[in-house]
């Protein structure tokens, strides 16, 4: 598993500014993929942070749309890994405001 440090990020809103403060782990499929990821961490960041933000405030208001950006998010940053696979994403803290 590797961390990845908390993120705050404007999100799309018609109405008012509205943000996401979120940290992450990652679950991967074996150690060269965690190294992989370590190396790779800014492309990792770059990734996390054009998807959030692209969601509107009322996508990530339901655990469906929390979801979805978990699949987005393991999706996109399986694109560029070779040495393995992202198993599955954690949020560890996430507040939309």
């Amino acid at each position: 598993m590797v961390d990845i440090e908390e993120f705050i990020v404007n999100i799309i809103s018609a109405d008012s500014s509205h943000y996401v403060k979120t940290s992450l782990t990652v679950e991967l499929t074996n150690e060269l993929t965690r190294e992989e990821v370590e190396n790779r961490m800014p492309q990792v960041r770059d990734a996390i942070l054009l998807l959030l933000g692209n969601k509107t405030y009322e996508e990530l208001q339901d655990l469906q749309g929390k979801r979805q950006l978990k699949a987005e998010l393991m999706s996109k940053i399986n694109s560029f890994l070779q040495a393995g696979k992202v198993k599955s994403v954690y949020f560890t803290n996430f507040v939309v405001q």
